[in-house]
């Protein structure tokens, strides 16, 4: 017996979302509001290990990961440029400032932009969550 087309059309629709993942990125829930729809891991999550301002007071800022097994980095280490667009905040939403990325703080680090492939690879921060 041939079912209709609007009861097949149902069952694929119920079967693919049953199917589908309902995993959420690592703690989406504690990220600020400008943040959450980041959905994506950060590329580089940990310590800032040195800082540096060009003369023309660009900041850089060099973000070494605990570990990039444990899904919180894509990268190891990250060169990563502060643009004065690049949104800065800190991890209760507060906005933060170039001033706050010191050695030792840790942050999560979302890129745009293109990467290049140095060691460490020298990207351009997008957003950058102050943790601590």
């Amino acid at each position: 017996m041939r079912r209709p087309l609007a009861a097949r059309l149902l069952g694929a629709a119920l079967l693919l979302t049953a199917c589908r993942s309902s995993a959420t990125p690592p703690e989406a829930e504690m990220l600020p509001f400008a943040l959450a729809v980041r959905s994506d891991t950060p590329y580089v999550s940990g310590a800032i290990a040195e800082r540096s301002v060009s003369p023309q007071g660009a900041v850089a800022v060099l973000v070494r990961a605990r570990s990039t097994t444990d899904g919180t980095s894509r990268q190891p280490a990250a060169l990563v440029r502060v643009d004065p667009d690049s949104l800065l905040l800190w991890a209760d939403g507060r906005a933060a400032r170039p001033a706050d990325l010191t050695v030792g703080r840790e942050v999560k680090v979302w890129v745009r932009g293109p990467e290049s492939r140095s060691l460490p690879p020298q990207v351009t921060g997008s957003a950058i969550l102050v943790v601590r």
